[in-house]
């Protein structure tokens, strides 16, 4: 071997950067690695004074009888670096595992050691780290350790781990206030006590020990607290732990976490296996907005219906929950299921009736007829609880009886002063009302204040046999689901803008609490909100801060939607009225300049949103045998005829008795003046054309209104569907050929019935495959 000179370390406390000569009893040979560490060799080389090299077997026994050898450490050694002054070249690191150590009085002279690890042994004296002052790590795991007295506390120790030992009281940590991260897992801890002067402490683990309460932790810098498997019943004390992020309560007996109100930047929290029961037990996290992780398996509450649903809106700010990843899909169907948006309410309101209606038996509905072109003509009064848009329907229909009937709709609340049973309302059990919605039974049905209201399609079929339009009264939610069907209302609200007129008709009632006229006030800014965000989703907003003034106002509104002098409403309170067939009729007496769409005994009639009605496929000179052997075979006939119902049967004789009314110069009755005549607000463009081709304006609306909006996409599917735009809801037809009389236009409308929802028209005078037609010889 050629000679050489090594700077290398030696364990004493004297000076170790001389030269060592080769055979000195401290060289040991070191080929160092790029890295600093020393060779995964298989065996280490030591030079006796001869200068010849002595082997270690692999299957020597180390450090006998427990007692650490050189040898030992020799093989443990790592890290080859600067020592803490930096003057010399020292190993840093000594990993002994495993070795069944016992006396570790040979680490005295390794002075310079900054991380030590000695798990897996049999110790219990730590008195030799007295004598390693630059020591900062230190793993002393799974020995036989019951206290920390025996050594003076190193200058700068950071870490430490002890768990898996026999130390009961952790009053031996006073000293070491350096110390920033302590596990002591599974040991026999009974009590936090001890930890006060460890101001650096920012890892705290204690799991596995016999902890009963959490206390003395009070303004620790912890950022992590592990709690794991202890005796716990409740959180408490820790709510000066202002820097805790995670917290591990798992394997406990804690019922809520209520105690963690205050500790604002936890962002995980374990309690799996522990007794939380409900949701309610969780809504004290229910504000802290970094919280992302929540383990809560093994726990009754994953007994709860819609568990996790339930979870994450409570808490949407998780992005995993019980060591699962929460998609967001999950929060979609969590928030739609427990504060769905009036919309999504509304289209499952409306897909639930459907089905339950779709499974009675099918029928025609005069509401429906003469076709799906020209829809049933509908009047709805919206507004909050309080409104007055009860008491301004039924003053609509006693005012215009013979175009408006009311729709009584069920409800499952409790009467107010001065409401009937089956006039104002069908009061009825949660029960019957749940019977009835799986009867299919409702059109609509929707939620407010905590009851449920709901709107059959008999409480319009009713109206619509007496040949009258339909007003109905709901809420915003109502106004969704019925905007999903075939019908196509207008929509007034009603919105009482003096708070002070407001509160004082909602105590009126005499049977609401302070909470539920407080809730109604909050209701109208809530519908104020809706009219400003959504323009065009109501056609026209009345204050009704004063009922009378809202009545004249809503009064003027209907007269000028149906085109009516102030004289010929008040003619109209009386429900018996019928012109007589020498004066002219209230159409009749107006001139064309009044009358938009001009003298409807003459003029051909169409929607106003240019859709052809029914009778506009009724060609000139046809008659009704020639027009039915077009659309219709007779084997297809033979099968319509004797399916009639009684009340489609009752209706039909209605039409007919109308139509020869007509026919002999009786004039119709005004519902008649419902077919199109577009309101004081319609667009130019939706304006007819009279005699003389001019285009007739309506008239201005009436002071005191607020304008409804530029149209939105629904007012704009509603184009067609004016009350003044309708063919009435008697189903007799306006559309007259300028060729034709009115006679033979109204036998013409008679004798061809159009089955709704059979097809549609083709544009060439005929019906596209599906359509079917009842034709009927006078």
């Amino acid at each position: 071997m050629e000679d050489s000179r090594v700077d290398c370390f030696r364990p004493d406390s004297g000076p170790v950067n001389d030269e060592l000569e080769v055979g000195s009893p401290y060289f040991i040979e070191s080929t160092v690695s790029p890295n600093g560490n020393l060779p995964n060799g298989d065996r280490r080389f030591e030079i006796d004074g001869r200068g010849e090299e002595s082997g270690i077997s692999e299957d020597e026994e180390l450090s006998p009888d427990g007692v650490l050898d050189d040898r030992t450490i020799a093989k443990g050694l790592s890290n080859l670096g600067r020592s803490a002054g930096g003057n010399d070249l020292v190993f840093l690191h000594l990993t002994l595992p495993g070795y069944s150590l016992q006396d570790i009085t040979a680490l005295q002279d390794y002075v310079h050691l900054q991380k030590l690890e000695i798990p897996y042994n049999k110790i219990s004296d730590l008195s030799v780290l007295s004598y390693m002052p630059y020591l900062v790590e230190l793993d002393a795991s799974n020995n036989e350790i019951c206290n920390l007295n025996s050594f003076k506390s190193p200058l700068n120790l950071k870490e430490v781990d002890l768990s898996f030992n026999n130390i009961e009281t952790l009053n031996d940590f006073t000293e070491l206030s350096t110390i920033t991260k302590l596990i002591v897992d599974n040991n026999k801890i009974s009590s936090l006590d001890g930890l006060q002067e460890c101001k650096s402490l920012s890892c705290l683990s204690v799991a596995h020990n016999r902890i009963e309460k959490i206390e003395n932790l009070q303004g620790l810098p912890l950022k992590y607290l592990n709690l794991r498997g202890n005796r716990l019943k409740e959180i408490e004390n820790v709510e000066s732990l202002h820097h805790l992020q995670q917290l591990d309560l798992s394997g406990n007996f804690i019922g809520s976490l209520r105690g963690l109100e205050t500790n604002t930047l936890l962002e995980t929290i374990d309690l799996e296996n522990n007794h939380v029961e409900s949701i309610d037990n969780i809504k004290p996290v229910q504000e802290i907005s970094l919280l992302r992780n929540l383990n809560l398996l093994r726990n009754p509450i994953q007994g709860v219906s819609d568990y996790r649903l339930s979870l994450l809106y409570c808490l949407p700010q998780l992005t995993e929950l019980d060591r699962h990843r929460v998609e967001a899909e999950e929060k979609v169907s969590a928030n739609n299921m427990f504060n769905a948006p009036m919309d999504v309410v509304a289209a499952e309101d409306h897909r639930r009736c459907m089905v339950y209606a779709s499974l009675r038996s099918a029928r025609i509905y005069d509401s429906t007829l003469p076709s799906m072109e020209t829809p049933y003509p509908m009047l709805v009064l919206v507004g909050p609880p309080g409104s007055g848009k009860n008491e301004l329907a039924h003053k609509l229909v006693a005012e215009f009886p013979t175009y408006f009937g009311y729709g009584i709709s069920h409800t499952t609340r409790a009467p107010y002063t001065g409401e009937l049973d089956k006039k104002d309302f069908q009061f009825v059990s949660s029960s019957t009302f749940d019977s009835k919605i799986k009867q299919g039974v409702f059109l609509l049905t929707y939620q407010s204040d905590g009851h449920r209201y709901g709107v059959s399609q008999e409480a319009i079929e009713e109206v619509a046999k007496e040949g009258l339009a339909c007003i109905l009264t709901m809420e915003v939610e109502g106004v969704l689901s019925l905007k999903l069907t075939y019908y196509e209302p207008r929509y007034i609200l009603l919105l009482p803008l003096d708070q002070a007129a407001h509160e004082a008709r909602l105590r009126a009632v005499g049977n609401l609490s302070q909470e539920n006229i407080e809730q109604a006030l909050r209701e109208t800014g809530r519908y104020r909100d809706i009219h400003q965000d959504k323009p065009g989703f109501f056609d026209m907003t009345v204050d009704s801060s004063d009922t009378t003034i809202a009545f004249d106002r809503c009064r003027e509104l209907v007269s000028g939607y149906l085109g009516l002098e102030d004289s010929e409403t008040q003619n109209l309170t009386t429900s018996n009225w019928v012109p007589s067939s020498n004066s002219p009729s209230p159409t009749q007496a107006r001139s064309d300049s009044q009358t938009p769409m001009g003298d409807r005994s003459v003029t051909p009639l169409r929607s106003t949103s240019g859709m052809k009605t029914w009778s506009d496929r009724v060609k000139s000179g046809d008659t009704s045998s020639q027009m039915s052997r077009k659309l219709m075979s007779p084997a297809m006939r033979a099968m319509l005829e004797p399916t009639r119902s009684s009340v489609e049967q009752a209706s039909y004789e209605r039409r007919k008795s109308a139509a020869r009314a007509a026919a002999a110069g009786i004039e119709p009755k005004p519902l008649d003046q419902l077919i199109a005549r577009p309101p004081g607000t319609a667009p130019e463009t939706l304006l007819g054309k009279g005699l003389d081709g001019s285009t007739a304006r309506p008239k201005t609306g009436p002071a005191g209104y607020f304008e409804a909006p530029s149209p939105d996409s629904s007012a704009a599917s509603r184009s067609g569907s004016e009350l003044s735009g309708l063919s009435e809801a008697r189903g007799m037809s306006g559309n007259v050929s300028p060729d034709s009389t009115a006679s033979q236009q109204l036998q013409v409308s008679l004798n061809e019935m159009t089955l709704p929802g059979y097809g549609t028209d083709d544009g060439v005078g005929g019906r596209s495959e599906g359509s079917l037609v009842m034709s009927t010889d006078r």
